[in-house]
C-alpha cells in the first residue's frame, strides 16, 4: 500500500467531516469485528476506521439514538449514585441533649414513654 494515498486518503475524509466528535457504526471484519456497534469518536479516529474500512458515519438518526441512549444511562447513573449516598450531621453535645430532650417532651406530649 502506498502511504502517501493512505494518509491522503485519511486527510480528505477527516477534512468532510464537520464535527470534533462524531458517531461510527462499526463493520464486520474478517479478524473477527462485530457489525453494526456504535461509538463516539474524535474525527480523527472516524477518519482513520473510514479508510480502514471497518466504520462508516453513522447517520443523524442513529447518532440521535445512541446520543440519547447514553444521556439515559448516564442519568440512571447520577440518580442511582444519589440515592446510594449517606447524608450525615455533626451535631454537639448540647446540641444532642437538646434534641433528645425534644424528641422526650414531644414523645410524652402523644402519651407515649419517654
Amino acid at each position: 500500500m502506498d502511504l502517501r494515498s493512505y494518509y491522503q486518503k485519511m486527510r480528505d475524509v477527516r477534512a468532510k467531516i464537520a464535527d470534533a466528535h462524531v458517531v461510527i457504526v462499526s463493520l464486520g471484519t474478517s479478524d473477527g469485528g462485530v457489525a453494526g456497534e456504535l461509538r463516539e469518536v474524535k474525527r480523527e479516529t472516524a477518519a482513520q476506521l473510514i479508510v480502514d474500512q471497518r466504520a462508516r458515519l453513522a447517520t443523524a438518526e442513529e447518532a440521535g439514538a445512541y446520543r440519547a441512549g447514553i444521556a439515559e444511562e448516564h442519568r440512571k447513573h447520577v440518580e442511582e449514585s444519589r440515592l446510594n449516598q449517606f447524608h450525615y450531621t455533626i451535631v454537639s453535645d448540647t446540641q444532642l441533649q437538646s434534641l433528645v430532650a425534644s424528641q422526650s417532651a414531644a414523645q410524652q406530649k402523644k402519651g407515649g414513654k419517654p
